[in-house]
């Protein structure tokens, strides 16, 4: 089983014990928190035989342009999670990996939804319960554009993805991804203003949790994202490789 640690800078990287054998740089929800093209060189350097995955979110266009530019300072096959189709066509003419990021793979990630399995029929169930992997025309269309790996949160609730041979498989551990937008709640939690606004890059700071008795759910609010937190393992989908996230609780 190969171990990887995401890191959003050079610096974060330090001497892991030998746990971690690939570097995932970046962020999948922001494009504000894209690397910036030193942090990059840094990074393809000082990683040295440790492999190397960047991370991008999706994109405006001007997200886009600054992705490109990050892409033309990594070695030819290095992976590439994409999180926006936009930038698939970069990735492919610059004979790097894409990889599916967790945004790109929709299914039904509300930690609520196991409380509710005996009070819905079955076939609401079943719209809950797949994702679009059991479709076996979007896996055609994914191994046709070059994709080899797929990236899974550790849901509460298992998903049925379907036959996953032929595809590498990483799952994202302690916390899974719920929803996100482009209006950062966290900056508006700290300064009151709402909307698509400066960025101040508060979520590096602090986070939120929100908590619902009822529901026996805490919700975590980094930057524009929710998360719930999952350490446990489980399911019964092949994976070869576990993505660890750095604590987001303060």
């Amino acid at each position: 089983m190969e171990e990887a640690i995401v890191v959003l800078k050079a610096s974060e990287i330090v001497d892991f014990g030998g746990k971690y054998v690939r570097i995932y740089l970046g962020g999948e929800f922001c494009e504000r928190l894209l690397p910036s093209e030193r942090e990059v060189e840094k990074v393809v350097k000082k990683a040295g035989s440790t492999h190397l995955t960047l991370v991008t979110p999706y994109l405006t266009d001007s997200g886009i342009s600054r992705a490109r530019k990050l892409l033309d300072l990594l070695p030819e096959k290095t992976e590439v999670v994409l999180n926006d189709w936009g930038l698939l066509a970069e990735v492919q003419k610059r004979n790097l990996s894409p990889v599916l990021g967790r945004l790109l793979l929709r299914h039904n990630r509300d930690p609520r939804v196991g409380l509710i399995r005996d009070k819905i029929p079955q076939a609401c169930w079943d719209v809950l319960h797949y994702s679009a992997l059991t479709q076996s025309r979007y896996k055609k269309f994914l191994k046709k554009e070059g994709f080899e790996r797929i990236e899974l949160d550790n849901t509460r609730t298992p998903i049925d993805h379907g036959d996953l041979k032929g595809f590498k498989v990483s799952v994202h551990v302690p916390y899974v991804y719920v929803s996100t937008t482009r209006q950062c709640l966290t900056h508006f939690m700290d300064s009151g203003e709402f909307g698509i606004r400066a960025c101040r890059k508060e979520c590096l700071r602090k986070s939120y949790v929100w908590e619902s008795k009822e529901y026996n759910t805490t919700l975590i609010q980094k930057g524009n994202t929710l998360f719930y937190e999952n350490p446990e393992l489980g399911g019964n989908i092949l994976v070869d490789r576990i993505v660890h996230h750095k604590k987001i609780i303060p």
